[in-house]
């Protein structure tokens, strides 16, 4: 399997000048949520990030989310994201669509972790699923399905959906062939005794042979 191009780049940083003195206490967490706090860990996790560290990134980066404001989905937003990319890192990509998915819920606009939830479905070969989040990205941003790796990713899943659709016709045809026959076997017949002939206008005759 192969890691998607750049995924490694993508986590988000948060302007500092964003920061506000909101606090609010949690007693349930027993955490006094700050976005500064959350700010702080974020940061934390970036530069873990780019150290390769991304089981401590993704420490860090939960540890963002428990002091992010509740109401701040934008910031909370960012920290599913970042974690997801870490998680695809590691390669473990069921944990990377789980937060990709938080973080998408968070914010239908957010690009980053609809292309990182894109990359995992791949690498676990759901291309239908995959291909849907391609799709996505392309119209939040057309330029970003451009890049020549994301293309690439593309043209191989519309071959594998149309090779899965086509496993599923015969599927679904041998099913009804069998029950068909169940149905025929009955009377002594089978469809085998039953012969479709185009005509010339395009409709079809069912010609009866022993």
């Amino acid at each position: 399997m192969e890691n998607s191009e750049n995924v490694n780049t993508v986590v988000e940083e948060t302007n500092n000048t964003e920061q506000q003195e909101t606090q609010v206490e949690n007693a349930e967490e027993g955490v006094e949520r700050s976005l500064e706090k959350a700010i702080e860990f974020k940061n934390l996790g970036n530069e873990s990030f780019k150290q390769q560290q991304f089981e401590k990134a993704i420490e860090e980066y939960k540890d963002g989310l428990r002091f992010c404001p509740k109401d701040d989905e934008k910031t909370a937003s960012i920290l599913y994201s970042n974690c997801a990319s870490c998680y695809f890192n590691l390669a473990d990509y069921n944990m990377c669509i789980e937060c990709a998915t938080q973080s998408i819920s968070l914010n239908k606009e957010y690009l980053r972790p609809v292309l990182c939830r894109a990359g995992a479905y791949y690498e676990l070969e759901k291309w239908e699923e995959s291909h849907e989040d391609y799709q996505a990205a392309e119209k939040l941003d057309p330029e970003s399905v451009q890049k020549p790796d994301i293309q690439r990713k593309m043209n191989v899943l519309k071959k594998k959906i149309d090779d899965l659709t086509e496993v599923r016709k015969k599927e679904v045809m041998g099913n009804l062939k069998d029950l068909g026959n169940t149905l025929l076997g009955k009377f002594g017949l089978s469809l085998d005794n039953f012969k479709m002939q185009q005509n010339d206008n395009g409709s079809y005759n069912i010609a009866f042979q022993k």
